[in-house]
């Protein structure tokens, strides 16, 4: 099962976890794709429209895998090997914000032992920028 860029845009991020816990069948395994977008997961202020006629209720961070395994799954980031290297060595080369993302604090809850480094897989699945790359979230159901 595939939910590419989607959970930002329910409102109750916790109802569409349980969800889909509910029809992934056990063993089974599911590819979420979700922007990391700041430090840590928040509500957004007011529901955002980010230009497409869908309005997005939430930002994740990289505590979304702890709330992912608080749902039941199992839980690995997908990011390009560039990506972890960065996180590695606790190094941010992103300057960039708007009100969209939060880039230089996006490394702030980043555990590099919750990644998986394929180059070829991150960049056949996200898109661009660079701090996009952190979207696939593997998740298997035990």
């Amino acid at each position: 099962m595939t939910t590419a860029h989607v959970l930002e845009h329910v409102p109750d991020t916790d109802r569409a976890l349980t969800g889909l816990w509910r029809v992934v069948k056990p063993c089974g395994n599911l590819l979420l794709s979700a922007p990391i977008l700041s430090d840590a997961n928040a509500p957004s202020a007011e529901p955002e429209d980010h230009g497409d006629n869908t309005l997005a209720f939430y930002h994740f961070g990289f505590d979304l895998t702890e709330r992912l395994r608080g749902h039941g799954f199992t839980s690995s980031v997908l990011v390009t090997t560039d990506f972890k290297n960065l996180v590695a060595k606790s190094t941010s080369v992103f300057t960039e914000t708007s009100s969209e993302f939060v880039a230089p604090s996006i490394f702030d809850g980043a555990n590099v032992d919750d990644m998986v480094a394929s180059q070829s897989s991150a960049l056949l699945l996200g898109p661009k920028p660079a701090y996009m790359f952190v979207v696939s979230v593997y998740l298997k159901r035990s």
